[in-house]
């Protein structure tokens, strides 16, 4: 997805994307060379590792509650 950086606002980052749309993200995500009014590609992955872990922190939990003696 292209995205050009609008500008900075604090600690975020304001891009916009095709469409018009901003996107906020925080400063320290972008490349330390980017500069207002640089063009920037994002991409979106999905993490297995991460999906695993709040699943297994999810049942963790459920585990806990269903477990518990009132």
């Amino acid at each position: 997805m292209k995205a050009i950086l609008d500008r900075f606002e604090g600690s975020s980052a304001i891009l916009r994307i095709e469409g018009g749309q901003e996107l906020v993200m925080p400063k320290e995500e972008l490349p330390k060379e980017a500069k207002e009014g640089a063009a920037l590609f994002l991409m979106i992955s999905q993490s297995a590792s991460e999906e695993e872990a709040r699943e297994k922190l999810a049942k963790s939990i459920l585990n806990e509650i269903l477990n518990t003696e009132v």
